[in-house]
Parts: structure tokens; sequence; C-alpha cells
């Protein structure tokens, strides 16, 4: 399975070694340089350096082939626009971590 994940702060990082350690063909988007280098010395993923909101980096993650696509950024909002981009683009499932109540209403 192809998994696109934006994000690599705490639950991006879990969910980089856990689809990692199934065997799963990994893709981080992360705009921190220094922590993208860290978790692809840690995994055997990729890791792109750029913004999920950004078209030329969903392109770069090939998102039109991902099986999953998953934003998991400390902004709710972020996380909403990248995955109705990714669908858009072509990604098959889109997941966003929204935390805001209000959001739910």
């Amino acid at each position: 399975m192809r998994v696109v994940i934006v994000g690599g702060g705490k639950v991006g990082r879990r969910l980089v070694e856990d689809f990692n350690n199934e065997g799963d063909d990994v893709i981080l988007i992360e705009k921190k340089s220094g922590l993208c280098e860290k978790i692809q010395e840690s995994f055997d993923v990729m890791c792109i350096n750029g913004s999920g909101a950004d078209i030329k980096t969903l392109d770069e993650a090939e998102i039109r082939k991902a099986d999953l696509f998953i934003a998991v950024t400390d902004n709710d909002e972020l996380n909403a626009l990248c995955s109705v981009m990714a669908k858009k683009l072509g990604a098959e499932r889109c997941v966003a971590r929204v935390r805001k109540r209000e959001y739910f209403k």
C-alpha cells in the first residue's frame, strides 16, 4: 500500500513507523528539514521537505498513486485543506486529524 503522511510530529512519526513496519511504501511530507532528515535516517521512507498544501509538493509525492493520505499537522485547517487537495488530485482515501470541537457541529 502507498501511504502519504503530512506532518512529522509525534503522531506522524508513529504513523510512519507503523506503516513502515508493515512493509508499506511510505512518503512523509514535512516542512522542517531537520525533522525530515531524522525520520529518513530512522526509517526506510521517502521524506519530502515542503508543505502538504502545495500542489508541486503533492505532485512530487505522486499523490495520484496514493492508496491512503493522512494529514496530521498541528493545524486543523491545514489538515483539512491538504486532504481535500489530495482527494481532488487522485488519492484513493484521505484522513485529516481535526481536534477543534467547533468543526464537528
